[in-house]
């Protein structure tokens, strides 16, 4: 039977709570200048307290066996002895109060997170020997040690929880994952953080609920849900890893039970606010202490089991593995017990039948895992070891796709229509809209599979969702119009592989997932290819044509390191591969094609690329065609220039929902759109001879573009659209050409001769240099029209000599 006891354990608020690990005492910490122990020898909670005095109030500690380490606000870490209930020194100093402290597993390693954005790594063994961690920005929150010796986690006020690597003690962070918005030093809500037991992975609490990742992927799993609007601040495992117990901003306490997750398992009120709580690893109880200076015990709080539990150590595991040298790093020390804590893996094991496993639980239930938006750090440096903080990989998208907001998203918005989805719990509604309602009827359908992903096609709709519980990641297809029967298909992909992007064509349906695959289908859901390209981020169809973006490797200073490759689906050739010209600091917000099939992307910069000569195999180089952040903002406050989220692109303009302020993505109702002319990022644009080279530059660069369409699609008729940008290049060039011989830039002026297409243009150019009295450079026009037609002659007589040959 539940029962709870409070004890009183200081006058004012209790700042930590901790078992020391065999059970026989609590530790409990205020500011009050004394450390309190609690004996639990007995089989129950002592009455009274055995007081260890302190010269400083402690705001955290970590407990060993024999010692306790506490933390206070002048920024001493302080040693304790348990047994002799006295102090025996000073650890290490640093510059600001200390916030939080953990050990890890082997108790060898001390973390310390203080109000400075950097963390120490101290060896206790030899406090002398420490490293910095660094990344953050802010004020270190909470820190957490892997169970299996791998990783550390850290949470911060700047609303991260960073993923460190302790194998090969890089300072460099190896994950960041953005939880929430930056918050004060000052403020009671802390990211908190807790490893499962089993160290196959960990919990964040976030605004209102718990959200569990992966390891190694770092991906969001699962939600454990409270049905409370109280942020959670403190999350504790008990030591069997069957029961996650937390605490609100507020005074609420959780107990889940770890695979029920939509709703605690247990709830308790309390009287006042919880600042702690622990598990006994001894007996079944969970300790909390609160803001009236008092520890709560809760005796039997498991009725229906057992939190307690840990797994037994091979006694013969090790004995006859050859010693390996152990080096200087204190990453050696770490390592001595990692073998015996890989362990740990089966540790939730043992209370699960022989048809389950932990793994069952651990799935990708939750909506766009690939929209998780990662904090953007850019390359800095270590001040002690000269290390460089690298940024965190580019995250995966769904071109045209928002986040959730009040239950919708945007699930595709392209020039085409649109595709939303309301979340109504156990299912959700999908509508599918087309902005040309006489060329296609919009529909709407229920949606049991939650589909996180969709794109919208010429000839019908895409959609796609994650592995959930016992279902596998799941790909639907539905045709606009069809003659035939049963022309919708839906296919599932084997357990353990995930839909990580979608994307349509002209005949085709294709899907990259987890383990690598690009799957490829034709309409009528026939798989017409496979072939693996790595971890994809992004993907996009048009045409006969497939365009990817991936991960090459690790980000490095002043990139992204992403890849790209297009490939024609249809003959299963790669036309263009290489690499992305995308900074470390900046974020692809966007890929798509153009409506005449030029591949662009997006930045969250507001600059738009489009991929020059890709026609050309391996040829192609990425313009900058347009960056919005240039554009005047008309209204009253123009030094706030607003977000522009791009919908889709032409070959003259890209059109763009303006976001309102402070947002980047558009939001409910359906938003107006606007459309912005496409501009070269040239120099000089304030002046007409710059708006002239801008222009002409321009037209140059798609003009080529249609020709080399026109050329790879063997279309043999004349192209208007290329001659009329010929002919407007011209005219912008003959003006330049004026200009230039208004100022006397006689070799300016020929320059610009020598770029006109047509003889008449040439001739032209003449009357202007005639007309300003430019005998000399009349004379070297003349000769640059000559040169022109003995080329124009000669290429003539080429084409009519393969013709023959062809014949």
């Amino acid at each position: 039977m539940a029962k709870l006891q409070s004890r009183w354990a200081h006058a004012s608020e209790v700042t930590a709570l901790a078992f020391v690990p065999d059970g026989s005492y609590i530790v409990a910490t205020a500011d009050d200048f004394a450390l309190h122990l609690f004996s639990q020898k007995e089989g129950k909670p002592a009455r009274q307290a055995e007081p260890i005095e302190s010269t400083e109030g402690a705001t955290c500690i970590a407990v060993t066996q024999e010692n306790i380490y506490a933390g206070s606000r002048d920024g001493v870490i302080r040693q304790y002895d348990i047994k002799l209930q006295e102090f025996m020194g000073i650890i290490v100093r640093c510059n600001l109060a200390v916030r939080c402290l953990a050990l890890s597993k082997n108790q060898k390693l001390l973390g310390i997170g203080t109000e400075e954005n950097e963390i120490k790594i101290i060896n206790l063994e030899d406090p002398e020997e420490c490293f910095p961690l660094q990344g953050h920005k802010k004020a270190i929150n909470a820190i957490a040690f892997d169970p299996l010796a791998e990783y550390m986690l850290s949470s911060s006020c700047d609303g991260t929880v960073i993923v460190w690597d302790m194998k090969t003690k890089k300072s460099a962070p190896l994950e960041i994952i953005t939880v929430m918005a930056p918050t004060s030093t000052e403020s009671k809500y802390k990211i908190p953080i807790a490893w499962h037991t089993s160290g196959e992975f960990f919990v964040i609490g976030r605004d209102k609920d718990i959200t569990a990742h992966h390891r190694h992927t770092w991906q969001k799993s699962f939600t454990y849900r409270s049905g409370s609007s109280a942020a959670p601040t403190i999350l504790a495992w008990s030591p069997n890893g069957r029961y996650l117990a937390a605490a609100s901003i507020e005074t609420d306490i959780w107990i889940w039970k770890y695979k029920e997750k939509e709703q605690p398992h247990i709830k308790h009120t309390h009287k006042t606010g919880v600042t702690d709580l622990t598990w006994s690893p001894s007996r079944n109880c969970l300790a909390f202490a609160d803001a009236a200076g008092e520890v709560t015990y809760w005796e039997e709080v498991i009725e229906d089991g057992t939190p307690l539990k840990e797994p037994t150590p091979d006694p013969l595991k090790g004995l006859f593995d050859e010693p390996t040298a152990r080096g200087n790093e204190i990453g050696a020390q770490e390592t001595e017990g990692a073998q015996k804590d890989h362990d740990m893996g089966d540790l939730a094991q043992e209370y699960l039948s022989d048809n389950e496993s932990l793994r069952d639980f651990i799935v990708d239930d939750e909506n766009d895992p690939y929209l998780q938006k990662k904090a953007s750090t850019g390359a800095q440096k270590s001040g002690a070891l000269g290390m460089r903080v690298a940024k965190a990989l580019h995250p995966r998208f769904q071109p045209g796709s928002t986040a959730e907001r009040d239950k919708r998203r945007y699930l595709a918005f392209n020039l085409l229509g649109l595709i939303t989805t309301v979340d109504h719990g156990n299912h959700a509604t999908v509508s599918v809209e087309f902005h040309d309602k006489l060329t296609h009827r919009g529909y709407h359908f229920t949606d049991g599979s939650h589909y996180t992903m969709a794109c919208l096609g010429m000839t019908g709709a895409l959609f796609a969702a994650p592995e959930r519980a016992e279902t596998p990641s799941t790909v639907f297809f539905r045709t606009y119009d069809s003659w035939a029967t049963k022309s919708e298909w839906q296919i599932f992909l084997p357990e353990g592989e995930d839909v990580t992007a979608i994307a349509l064509n002209a005949e085709s349906a294709i899907v990259s997932t987890s383990r690598g695959f690009v799957r490829i289908f034709s309409q009528s859901g026939i798989q017409t290819g496979l072939f693996s390209l790595g971890s994809v981020i992004a993907a996009v169809g048009k045409d006969d044509m497939v365009f990817f973006i991936y991960h090459q490797g690790e980000p490095f200073e002043g990139s992204q390191n992403l890849g790209y490759s297009i490939y024609n689906v249809e003959t299963a050739q790669r036309i263009q591969h290489g690499l992305l010209p995308v900074l470390d600091d900046t974020i692809i917000t966007w890929l798509g094609f153009s409506e005449g099939g030029i591949p662009a992307f997006y930045d969250d910069k507001g600059v738009m690329y489009i991929l020059n000569y890709y026609r050309r195999v391996d040829q192609g180089q990425w313009t900058p065609i347009l960056d919005t952040t240039a554009v005047q903002n008309t209204e009253s406050d123009t030094n706030n220039v607003p977000h522009y989220w791009l919908v889709g692109l032409t070959d003259q303009t890209a059109t763009f929902v303006k976001c309102r302020r402070g947002e980047t993505e558009p939001s409910f109702p359906k938003p107006f759109v606007t459309e912005l002319p496409l501009k070269v990022l040239t120099l000089h644009q304030d002046t007409p001879a710059g708006q002239h080279e801008e222009a002409w530059l321009r037209n140059k660069i798609l003009s080529g573009l249609n020709k080399d369409e026109k050329i790879a699609r063997s279309i043999e008729s004349i192209d208007n659209s290329a001659a009329k940008r010929e002919l407007e290049m011209d005219k912008l060039a003959l003006q330049m050409i004026d200009l230039a011989c208004r100022a006397d830039r006689t070799q300016k002026a020929l320059d610009l001769t020598a770029m006109l297409c047509s003889l008449k243009s040439i001739d032209n150019a003449m009357k202007i240099a005639q007309h300003h009295s430019l005998h000399t450079l009349m004379e070297r026009m003349s000769r640059v029209k000559e040169i022109k037609v003995r080329r124009t002659r000669t290429a003539l007589r080429s084409r009519l000599e393969k013709r023959k040959r062809i014949k």
